[in-house]
């Protein structure tokens, strides 16, 4: 199991979601909005909010676990959705999963997805 959490602009989740959504195996996802800050990128626009938003910007994350196999397919649909070829278009991390438990059922590793 792979968990895949990628950085992307708020107006690309929509088109983001979208494709996978349609994504054959997909078990689901989470999106939330976050604010953050990357170096030589900082945001004029953010300044008048005080010390704390000063370079930050407003980015949306989203966050999977699925399995390995579609793994590269996800990663890759992201990609390709949330680029616009502008600064500030995010990043897509993944790492392994050691195990994961749904606290419903508890059901655990892959048939926990």
């Amino acid at each position: 199991m792979k968990q895949i959490t990628a950085i992307v602009q708020p107006a690309r989740l929509y088109s983001v979601l979208t494709a996978l959504r349609d994504l054959p195996g997909m078990p689901g996802l989470t999106a939330s909005d976050v604010r953050g800050f990357a170096r030589g990128h900082a945001d004029p626009k953010s300044q008048s909010h005080g010390i704390d938003a000063v370079d930050s910007f407003e980015m949306t994350k989203i966050e999977c676990v699925v399995p390995d196999e579609i793994s590269a397919t996800v990663i890759e649909t992201i990609a390709r959705e949330a680029h616009t070829g502008n600064p500030r278009d995010g990043k897509i991390f993944m790492s392994d999963v050691q195990d994961m438990v749904e606290i419903r059922t508890g059901l655990r590793g892959e048939e926990a997805i």
